[in-house]
């Protein structure tokens, strides 16, 4: 995860033109380039306001390739800017699914995977693996079930980075 600090706000619609936005994508595309690997990256814009749900950040997944294709992806639940905040979402803008090798790789971030409607319309796009990134700690028995679940439904793979701090989550005990 790479973070973005911030007193300004930054709409979903002006996001990429955001200059360090664009430095992270120039650098992981760089990356990419460099060692001939898919990245997919989570990118956190931290807010001094928290007075929106979300705890005061937005959260983004990029997903680079070696070849220069890259997707942005916007998380859709507990953020304090949404997806639906951005005027031109769609199904077709905000669900990426880019080739990786000889198969095709979905996106989303954290909990989104609890909507089930996601890793559907990745899989109607053709995703044969679905990378789902989390920022925080979360409970694997919990999180382990949900992507079990969706992977067998959608009848593709599913992937979870299952993120843990050092620290114990709010109510996570050890």
């Amino acid at each position: 995860y790479e973070s973005i600090e911030t007193e300004d706000i930054i709409h979903p619609e002006f996001v990429e033109k955001n200059k360090e936005m664009m430095d992270i994508i120039q650098k992981y595309s760089g990356i990419s380039r460099k060692f001939n690997l898919s990245l997919i990256l989570g990118i956190s814009i931290d807010y001094k306001d928290t007075s929106i749900s979300g705890g005061g950040n937005d959260q983004y997944c990029l997903f680079v390739t070696p070849s220069g294709k890259k997707a942005l992806y916007h998380k859709h639940s507990t953020s304090k800017f949404t997806a639906f905040f951005d005027s031109r979402w769609s199904l077709q803008n905000n669900f990426p699914v880019l080739n990786v090798k000889d198969k095709k790789v979905g996106i989303s971030i954290c909990h989104d995977s609890y909507i089930s409607l996601i890793p559907r319309i990745l899989k109607t796009k053709g995703a044969d693996i679905w990378v789902n990134i989390s920022f925080q700690n979360v409970r694997p028995h919990i999180w382990e079930a949900v992507l079990q679940t969706k992977a067998t439904e959608n009848d593709f793979i599913s992937i979870c980075t299952l993120h843990r701090n050092s620290k114990p989550s709010k109510g996570e005990g050890k």
